[in-house]
């Protein structure tokens, strides 16, 4: 437990202000993923934009160009190319990720608060997703499963969380996009009747 207490005080500081983790700068873009774009001096043709399915970004007034598979900066240097090319004259773009949707992990099973989390940077670990979801329901929950599809298999790969909450950084695997992170409810056995401790 004290793993995560520890993690957990790491992710508030590193994204507090505008702190924010290296690796959102390798971040591949994605379709559902919402970026602020900022071209300066041009009010009317910045805000926050989303990602199409298609991967094109819509740029207001000027058309859109195709930014899937990029990083910030690649996505930067097209936008600036294309508002060059008939636009805009030298124009300065500022681009960030505003809401990383593109690289979904579902979470079910003994966390606080079960359901679909997006992959947060790069390169998300099982124990920065289950701090997304609220924590564990219980502490002591010695494992849980990653269901992953592999070439229209799923395989499931065991993590064993006891490793991680000794710091064990090996044991804290990297999820994909479209990952099932499944945290199984710990059995309890209740024992009642002539013993010291009756209880769970």
């Amino acid at each position: 437990m004290a793993f995560f207490i520890a993690l957990l005080l790491w992710c508030a500081s590193a994204f507090a202000g505008e702190d924010r983790p290296a690796d959102v700068l390798t971040y591949p873009l994605g379709p559902g993923d919402e970026v602020h774009l900022e071209i300066v001096g041009q009010p009317d043709m910045s805000g926050d934009i989303r990602i199409g399915a298609s991967g094109l970004l819509p740029l207001p007034l000027a058309g859109g160009v195709h930014v899937a598979g990029m990083t910030l900066d690649g996505a930067r240097q097209v936008i600036t190319d294309h508002l060059s090319a008939g636009y805009l004259k030298s124009p300065q773009v500022l681009l960030d990720v505003k809401t990383f949707s593109s690289k979904l992990v579902d979470v079910s099973g003994g966390v606080t608060n079960p359901g679909r989390y997006a992959i947060q940077s790069g390169s998300t670990s099982v124990s920065r997703m289950v701090l997304q979801a609220g924590g564990l329901l219980d502490a002591s929950a010695p494992r849980c499963e990653i269901w992953r599809d592999v070439d229209g298999r799923r395989e499931v790969l065991q993590v064993d969380l006891e490793r991680i909450n000794k710091g064990d950084q090996q044991a804290d695997v990297v999820l994909r996009a479209g990952d099932h992170l499944y945290i199984p409810q710990v059995e309890q056995i209740f024992v009642d009747g002539q013993v010291q401790k009756p209880g769970a």
